[in-house]
């Protein structure tokens, strides 16, 4: 009797440890893979930010030479080379990210019960932030393809395109960041699961 109690409490306390281990799957993993999709994240937003105060310097250069009587597009041109070569550092970027989400998403097949709820958002927002983030960069290349136009002929239409491709990038890295927002809450409530 005593043997079969001892039998039935040890598989009990099994039942009740595969349970624990099995109950919401592997979160580590889906968290070590967001934590390198985060971390990619950042090196873009630092790129963004290089970016940004690039153009702001640059814009001032520019303003100064077409305030001239006859300026000096040679001297203009090359600006917008430095900065669409950012923009092609941070493209690079976001195609790595592209697989980071991969393997992330990989990691959220193994979640169960609340984790896969938690996981799934997170990976729709992923996604969602990465084809804006994406998006505003494309749009931030057609922009400064429609000012290179614009200094190379002083045609209006290309600088009405430079300000609509601008305030779409724009649109888009907001959107982007809303859905960085969202992802960053659902991991903290994935985690609080550990």
């Amino acid at each position: 009797m005593v043997r079969w109690r001892l039998a039935i409490t040890l598989f009990l306390i099994l039942a009740v440890a595969v349970a624990g281990c099995v109950g919401n799957g592997d979160i580590g993993t889906a968290i070590d893979k967001w934590n390198k999709v985060a971390d990619k994240t950042k090196e873009i937003r630092s790129l963004e930010e290089q970016y940004v105060k690039a153009a702001e310097i640059d814009n001032v250069i520019i303003e100064a030479e077409l305030a001239k009587d006859s300026p000096d597009f040679k001297k203009i041109l090359p600006l917008l080379d430095k900065e669409q070569k950012i923009l092609d550092d941070e493209r690079k970027l976001l195609e790595e990210k592209s697989s980071l989400i991969s393997e992330f998403a990989g990691a959220t097949v193994n979640l169960n019960k609340e984790a896969k709820i938690y996981g799934n958002s997170a990976l729709s927002n992923i996604r969602e932030e990465h084809r804006y983030w994406t998006s505003s960069v494309d749009n931030s290349d057609r922009a400064i393809e429609s000012l290179r136009m614009y200094y190379k002929t002083l045609d209006e239409k290309y600088y009405r395109q430079y300000e609509k491709y601008l305030n779409a990038a724009d649109s888009d890295a907001t959107k982007s960041r809303l859905y960085n927002d969202k992802e960053y809450d659902d991991m903290k409530k994935l985690e609080a699961l550990q």
